[in-house]
């Protein structure tokens, strides 16, 4: 009668290598690992491997994260490989219930969306978002992948090597990537997997030119732009499935890696100075523009009450500076960020109470990039009208010794 003598009754025999059929059975839910910490380790990675159900690869990734954390010698090698091979089962190249099977990217569809991402597999993405199960499994994995990539970053070259192939050729990891990123919250649930997608690319895309090109071939940018853009301007918290700020942080982040890095292709002018890539000629940037300006203006001038520089600011400024620069022959998308209120952000940033050097040399080198390769006639009323000049001044009396913050504030 004694409820905590009670003994749960045995359920029927389950074969030990048929994970997933232990999972449907039980609704999902499969025996927890037993053995050494190792043993269980390599049964967690074993389970992920053969699951063919979405709940399964949830629990399954979620118990081996928490293993990772309190040992982590005791995940296997195998699992970095394991993960990949299952985000390319979601991008549909495997059979797991509910997961849609890859399918060629139809051109000539009339969205609103082609206005902002063309054709090809970003656009193809649109028409095939994740539903909420789909994007709390890969959240679950990407959070996994995430942190064994920064515990062992010599494992990294596997999803590289994937994120280098075409979309739009055949179901791989980039093209579950661009799904996540053109999914909105579906049912509060898989809110992370764009956070942790975002983390992820930036951190293998950092420092590797060829990649960034890639991903800027594959139309990334404008995908995760305009889903920054949507969960800013018009979506509410719960519809993000998280908050507002790790979102947006996350995004800009990316954005920030992609936009600065070197592009290979300028060393084929005598004068790499002059190069423009073909992303940022004309109206093209504008809704990597849009989206940064509104993220940076909802923290910076509606919500406020920041003490120090937060990475949103600190990767929107540098984002934004770079756009200005690359759409130098027309000074169009510099104008376009003064009509925004662009100088104001900058300014924002440098009365910061508790900003630092990095920071200030940040908002500095902003406003400099700006009022150089903007033209038009208004710049300077523009400029003193937000207090730019002001400010700048202000920080060059801050840290007279800084010689970047100084050239900057000349120029």
């Amino acid at each position: 009668a004694d409820p905590r003598r009670r003994r749960a009754r045995p359920g029927p025999p389950v074969p030990s290598g048929d994970r997933s059929a232990a999972a449907g059975a039980l609704g999902g839910m499969a025996p927890a690992a037993t053995g050494t910490p190792e043993e269980s380790a390599v049964d967690l990675v074993r389970t992920i491997a053969s699951a063919n159900q979405l709940s399964t690869i949830s629990w399954a990734s979620a118990d081996l994260l928490c293993r990772l954390h309190r040992d982590a010698s005791s995940v296997p090698q195998m699992a970095t490989g394991v993960i990949v091979r299952k985000l390319e089962d979601l991008g549909g190249a495997g059979a797991i219930e509910g997961a849609p099977a890859w399918r060629p990217p139809t051109q000539g569809r009339p969205l609103q969306a082609k206005e902002v991402l063309g054709g090809g597999a970003a656009l193809a993405a649109v028409h095939q978002q994740m539903s909420g199960e789909e994007l709390e499994a890969a959240s679950a994995l990407l959070a996994l992948l995430l942190d064994l990539l920064r515990l062992r970053p010599e494992a990294s070259g596997e999803l590289r090597d994937e994120l280098m192939q075409p979309a739009d050729a055949g179901p791989c990891c980039l093209w579950c990537f661009l799904r996540i990123f053109a999914s909105d919250a579906r049912e509060l649930l898989g809110g992370g997997a764009f956070v942790h997608a975002c983390h992820l690319i930036a951190m293998l895309a950092e420092g590797d030119e060829p990649l960034c090109s890639a991903l800027r071939h594959s139309r990334l940018l404008d995908l995760v732009a305009d889903r920054l853009l949507r969960a800013t301007s018009e979506a509410r918290q719960e519809d993000l499935g998280t908050e507002w700020l790790p979102f947006a942080t996350a995004a800009t982040h990316l954005l920030d890696i992609l936009i600065t890095a070197e592009d290979a292709a300028s060393l084929k002018l005598e004068n790499p100075a002059f190069y423009q890539p073909a992303w940022s000629m004309g109206e093209k940037p504008n809704t990597i523009v849009d989206a940064l300006v509104s993220a940076l203006s909802r923290s910076l001038l509606l919500e406020r009450g920041c003490m120090v520089a937060q990475p949103l600011h600190l990767s929107g400024l540098r984002a934004l500076g770079h756009v200005a620069k690359l759409a130098r022959n027309t000074g169009q998308q510099g104008l376009r960020m003064l009509q925004c209120q662009g100088a104001e952000l900058g300014v924002a940033v440098l009365n910061t109470p508790h900003a630092d050097e990095e920071a200030v040399y940040t908002a500095v080198h902003f406003l400099m990039q700006v009022a150089v390769y903007t033209r038009s006639p208004l710049l300077g009323k523009r400029l003193e009208a937000a207090g730019a000049i002001a400010a700048a001044t202000k920080a060059a009396e801050r840290y007279p010794r800084s010689q970047r913050i100084n050239d900057d504030v000349q120029r």
